[in-house]
């Protein structure tokens, strides 16, 4: 009350509040708590108003002995409780693991190696007729699968319900699968010209990078007319294949990737020529000396989920997912960094043209598919998020214009309304695709 009164009507404060501040002091000094008092008192002295405004006194704690040695132990206690729970999260955290495989589709034109990728990818990254020779040059696409807990890609609600317990107890192990395409193989007495030897060398020479190969043959084909050029290369290919490895190696002798027959259109094969089937499984197999033998349907999807999971089961372990990209050539985790950059060899340009490709095979006849040129023009997104592909379809010849044209437009219009039409499907969003037929200039 004084020192309202001081504050009011004079500049000090009354003798009686500084005595008391001058022995608060003398007592604060005694306590250890001299500075922040002896502040108090300095302002007090000269007269301000108010002490809001001022930083308050800092508030020493004063402990007894026992409180402090109780007040450290509860301290540790807790450090060392934080520290175990530390260790437990990370002990309970799964353990990451890769493993990859390479995968490459070899075998004779037209035997269904591109319908099986895009059924082992599940999607399209290839394209797939009924004429031989369609797939000229090897594309490949990655599949990746993830199992935890002992569940390959299990759905939402069992993965809530089991969350707990696969992070305390079994790892998480990523597999991808490269899986390449390869143009149709001949052997040497059947070369038509010098651009069908080169397809069949970079098929070889793809097949030589692999960790694993897939000989697929067209069964119900090989049981209704046999052939006696599959069984000459089911021999061939092997030797084909360490050939190129070989050359890869330096010269040294090249292991022989894993082998797996694929017995493809199984569910063409009806009747009493289901029993042929094992006769001629077995009768390749004494051939090529396979490591597995499936029957398949790329057009039902038969077989295909067993094919995966032996691919999966004997894929190479690698390193961690911090190690991963470092290694490079034929036997290291290079292409592993890839895997995870790219879904497969195709950007929007060249998938664009390997479905209109695709369309150009299953409505144009004769030599016109294969004297056809696609030369992607332009592709760009537009600002509504739509996609606008131009692409060039050259001949070399008018009236093969007029024919892939066709009576007013209806040719190619049913390429582009069906080639639109898959784009949009594959990859989710609008597309715009101009297809403009040229008469290419001759060389």
């Amino acid at each position: 009350r004084e020192n309202q009164q001081a504050s009011k009507g004079t500049s000090k404060p009354a003798l009686g509040s500084r005595v008391a501040l001058g022995g608060m002091a003398s007592a604060a000094r005694a306590l250890g708590w001299g500075e922040g008092l002896a502040q108090w008192r300095r302002v007090a002295l000269l007269g301000l108003p108010s002490l809001r405004s001022q930083q308050p006194a800092p508030t020493i704690p004063f402990y007894s002995t026992y409180l402090s040695r109780k007040l450290r132990k509860q301290q540790q206690h807790q450090a060392v409780v934080v520290e175990k729970d530390r260790d437990r999260d990370r002990d309970r955290e799964p353990k990451r693991s890769i493993k990859g495989l390479r995968v490459g589709l070899i075998g004779a034109p037209n035997a269904g190696k591109s319908a099986l990728t895009n059924v082992l990818l599940g999607r399209k990254v290839t394209a797939v007729s009924g004429k031989v020779n369609t797939t000229t040059s090897q594309t490949f696409g990655v599949v990746t699968s993830r199992r935890v807990a002992g569940h390959l890609q299990v759905n939402e609600s069992e993965q809530e319900r089991s969350e707990e317990k696969s992070n305390e107890c079994s790892p998480e192990v990523t597999t991808r699968l490269m899986i390449f395409d390869t143009p149709g193989v001949v052997d040497h007495k059947h070369y038509r010209n010098m651009r069908q030897r080169e397809r069949v060398s970079d098929a070889y020479a793809t097949a030589a990078l692999c960790d694993a190969l897939v000989f697929v043959v067209d069964a119900e084909r090989q049981l209704r007319k046999p052939d006696p050029r599959v069984e000459r290369l089911v021999v061939e290919y092997r030797r084909e294949v360490e050939g190129f490895g070989s050359g890869d190696a330096g010269g040294q002798a090249a292991a022989m990737p894993k082998s797996v027959l694929a017995m493809n259109k199984v569910d063409l094969v009806r009747g009493s020529r289901r029993g042929d089937l094992l006769d001629l499984a077995r009768r390749l197999n004494d051939l090529g000396s396979f490591d597995q033998i499936f029957m398949v349907s790329s057009l039902k999807g038969t077989g295909t989920e067993d094919l995966l999971a032996y691919l999966r089961s004997v894929s190479v372990p690698h390193r961690t997912e911090e190690a991963v990209g470092h290694g490079g050539g034929a036997g290291g985790t290079g292409w592993l960094s890839q895997c995870e950059d790219e879904e497969s060899s195709h950007d929007h340009s060249s998938y664009a043209v390997e479905l209109v490709k695709e369309q150009v095979y299953r409505r144009l006849n004769g030599e016109i598919p294969y004297v056809l040129k696609i030369k992607p023009v332009s592709t760009k997104f537009l600002r509504d998020g739509s996609l606008r592909i131009e692409q060039d379809l050259l001949v070399n010849h008018m009236k093969k214009k007029k024919i892939v044209v066709g009576r007013k437009g209806q040719a190619i219009g049913q390429i582009g309304c069906r080639a639109r039409a898959e784009l949009e499907k594959q990859l989710g969003l609008k597309v715009h695709l101009i297809l403009n037929v040229k008469v290419r200039k001759q060389d």
